[in-house]
């Protein structure tokens, strides 16, 4: 069967549309650079509770500390139950 145009676009809408996870967009995100995190605490910044009170000198080992948990909990996930 022919794509008709709306088709066509429709689908380059869906394609070019950002890939957020499960409904998350930058708006909700800890805005710690790279933090996987949504903020749950706004103080001036919207922070996730493990960035709000650390100096922000400190923040680049905490969202290496939140990726790496992340992470690991997709892996334990994906292993399934052991046979």
């Amino acid at each position: 069967m022919k794509q008709s145009k709306f088709d066509q676009t429709r689908d380059q809408i869906i394609a070019d549309r950002p890939d957020y996870q499960r409904g998350y967009t930058p708006e909700q995100m800890c805005s710690a650079h790279g933090c996987p995190n949504r903020w749950t605490v706004d103080r001036g910044a919207r922070l996730c509770s493990s960035h709000d009170r650390e100096h922000p000198e400190r923040w680049p080992g905490i969202t290496e500390r939140q990726q790496w948990d992340e992470t690991e909990r997709a892996r334990v996930r994906g292993m399934g139950e052991p046979r």
